[in-house]
């Protein structure tokens, strides 16, 4: 099993992106993506995460670092379809799939 430094939850989310077209385009599409990561904050209004977590404490890299996270990914609640939380089994084990959406926008 991997060990991590803190006990965030490793989440993947389904998003909407927003789109512009500057012409008379009609029958638009917003695309919709999954973005994997840590959770690291969540507020009324956005959930943030983060696609990596440094395991050691190293000065030289980040002099200014209050959190192990980094490549830091903001969502508006209004953008996100679902959030779903992988369940902490190793991969090769039973199991190993996320567990069913803890929360849908």
């Amino acid at each position: 099993m991997i060990e991590t430094k803190t006990n965030n939850k490793l989440v993947v989310i389904q998003w909407r992106d927003i789109i512009e077209y500057s012409g008379w385009e009609q029958g638009y599409t917003c695309p919709t993506f999954l973005t994997v990561g840590w959770l690291v904050k969540e507020t009324a209004d956005t959930v943030v995460i983060a696609n990596t977590e440094a395991l050691e404490d190293d000065s030289s890299f980040s002099k200014e670092a209050e959190s192990p996270f980094y490549g830091l990914h903001a969502f508006p609640k209004g953008c996100i379809v679902s959030m779903v939380e992988f369940s902490s089994t190793p991969v090769g084990s039973t199991g190993g799939t996320p567990s069913a959406p803890y929360r849908a926008f």
